[in-house]
């Protein structure tokens, strides 16, 4: 119990850590379109918090597969859950970000932008919300950027969702397994929320 509040807080302090760079008038006024890059990065290593031994026989691995899980890490296993299922957090974040941008007075485009903007998925996964609780919940910390047409970054932030955030119920890992779909929902509700956060710094 006391290593996984210790893993918690840790993950509540680094969500402290998020600064913003904020979009100035002058900036503003010079965008009529803008560009959502499609090339988001995303960390290598997804996170994954949570009940670890039985991981791979809960997410169906049967003969060979299961040998195979055995010498994996949960947090792989899950991504290769997620890859299996043609979940992709890159397109989620992309997606969500895309339609809120809209909402700024900003016409996106495909064509020749004013400025683009970047997108960085620096940690996504699942984590128990407590210590004392075995369901799961979404991580998410994506970290975005406004570029002028010279490449100098006009507006920045990072936004996360901790395992405390509340943005969508927690779930039993059996349930996922039994529902690929609930993973693509959760992480779909964790980018809502970080999206709308991003854009209330673009106000």
């Amino acid at each position: 119990m006391m290593r996984a509040a210790a893993a918690l807080s840790t993950i509540l302090i680094l969500g402290a850590c998020a600064s913003t760079q904020p979009l100035k008038e002058s900036d503003r006024k010079g965008i009529t379109t803008v560009a959502v890059s499609p090339d988001v990065r995303v960390s290598p290593e997804l996170y994954y918090f949570g009940a670890g031994s039985s991981f791979g026989l809960l997410f169906g691995a049967v003969g060979g597969a299961a040998m195979a899980a055995a010498n994996q890490g949960p947090a792989e296993q899950l991504r290769q859950f997620a890859t299996q299922n043609n979940i992709s957090i890159e397109e989620i974040v992309r997606k969500q970000f895309t339609a809120q941008v809209v909402t700024r007075r900003f016409r996106v485009s495909d064509g020749n932008a004013d400025a683009t903007f970047k997108l960085d998925v620096r940690q996504y996964g699942l984590s128990v919300p407590t210590g004392f609780s075995s369901d799961l919940v979404p991580v998410l910390t994506v970290h975005a950027e406004l570029l002028n047409g010279n490449g100098q970054v006009m507006w920045s932030t990072t936004k996360r969702v901790h395992p405390l955030s509340g943005v969508s119920d927690s779930v039993p890992l059996e349930t996922i397994r039994g529902n690929p779909e609930l993973l693509r929902t959760m992480w779909t509700q964790a980018a809502q929320q970080v999206v709308l956060e991003m854009m209330e710094t673009l106000q």
